[in-house]
């Protein structure tokens, strides 16, 4: 049986920490007082021992001698307790330096793992686009098949800055946009980094994006229709005119985000943050944006048709000439909000907090209910 460094300093920090159990060490202190009471003990001992033994005269050479052997023996413990942790410490060190080392080389190896697998990918990815024709091929190919299975077979394994690069691939290589000649549905995108990635018209429909990173991307016209973008971050994104209907964003981080023309029906976005962000003539019929943050979001234009607002932030939104029929917009906060030509045909502003919004040309009074309503005016209506 053989063993590495790093098994021999494991077992050698053992030993001393047995050591140390035997002689006291791992309670220092105590011992070291122990040790100190002990040699009390033996002077005490010894006096007595010289005092009725038959030495009845204390000569001055008696003391010294004793004082001498006492501080031998004292200087002999301080040595040995000295060594012993002089000894320990060493060892811890180069334990941690070899678990530092084996750690290192750890995180090489997965490393080097990751570049195999995309490198490994890429070849054969180019093979069948240049020997099976992959980019001309039809829906249902068998060519078609076995890109996908290669593809979400290789994302299993990747960290997310390696599935980054995959999809820089796919899309460079115009195999992901439109229609999609290599299908994302259910791919693991999770945790992948797409920063600043440029990859408008992308379709990345039904993948899983949770957790993901496309903060500063551009996904112009990128189709995301039933992917799952769950606490994704997509601040300050470019999502004008892409197809989000059905997605899942919750608790999302979309601030700042550019949305403007985009399908957001039936998406749900509960507790996302869209602060800042610009949904301009979006369409969210039927879309869940209950718990959302949407202070100084600018939704003039958007279709809300039977979309769920309840308790949403949208303090300073603007909601000019949006069409709100029948929206949960329960408890919602309104404030300072701008809903002048809002249709609120039938909507449900139960509890909602409209002071100091903006109401002109809105058809508040024929919203279903206005109970608990704290009005521009500041009053509560009944």
């Amino acid at each position: 049986m053989s063993f590495n460094k790093q098994d021999r300093l494991t077992a050698k920090s053992v030993g001393w920490q047995n050591l140390r159990r035997v002689v006291g060490l791992d309670h220092s202190r105590p011992m070291f007082s122990g040790v100190i009471a002990i040699l009390i003990l033996i002077l005490v001992a010894l006096l007595v021992w010289r005092g009725y033994g038959g030495l009845n005269q204390n000569t001055l050479r008696d003391w010294l001698a004793l004082f001498i052997v006492s501080l031998m023996l004292l200087g002999g413990v301080m040595l040995f307790v000295w060594s012993v942790r002089r000894s320990e410490q060493r060892v811890e060190n180069e334990l941690k330096l070899a678990e530092w080392y084996a750690q290192h080389e750890r995180e090489l190896e997965a490393q080097r793992f990751q570049e195999a697998a995309i490198q490994t990918y890429l070849d054969r990815m180019s093979d069948l686009l240049l020997e099976k024709h992959l980019r001309r091929s039809k829906s249902g190919d068998e060519v078609r098949d076995i890109a996908r299975a290669r593809t979400l077979t290789t994302l299993r394994g990747l960290d997310g800055a390696h599935k980054g690069i995959l999809i820089r691939f796919l899309h460079e290589s115009k195999l992901a946009t439109g229609e999609g000649i290599v299908d994302l549905r259910g791919a693991n995108l999770r945790g992948a980094d797409l920063r600043k990635a440029s990859l408008d018209r992308v379709n990345l429909s039904g993948a899983d994006l949770s957790g993901a990173d496309l903060s500063e991307a551009d996904l112009n016209g990128a189709n995301l229709s039933e992917a799952v973008m769950i606490v994704a971050n997509l601040s300050e994104v470019n999502l004008q005119e892409a197809n989000l209907a059905t997605a899942s964003l919750i608790e999302a981080v979309i601030n700042g985000a550019n949305l403007t023309g985009a399908s957001l029906n039936n998406a749900d976005l509960h507790g996302a943050n869209l602060e800042g962000s610009v949904l301009e003539k979006a369409s969210l019929v039927k879309a869940n944006l209950s718990g959302a943050v949407m202070i100084d979001a600018n939704l003039s234009g958007a279709n809300l048709d039977q979309a769920t607002l309840s308790r949403a932030n949208l303090n300073r939104a603007n909601l000019s000439e949006a069409q709100l029929n029948h929206a949960d917009v329960s408890w919602a906060n309104l404030n300072w909000a701008k809903l002048n030509g809002a249709d609120l045909t039938a909507a449900n502003l139960h509890g909602a907090n409209l002071e100091e919004a903006e109401v002109i040309g809105s058809n508040l009074q024929e919203a279903q209910s206005l109970k608990g309503v704290k009005m521009p005016d500041g009053r509560e209506h009944g």
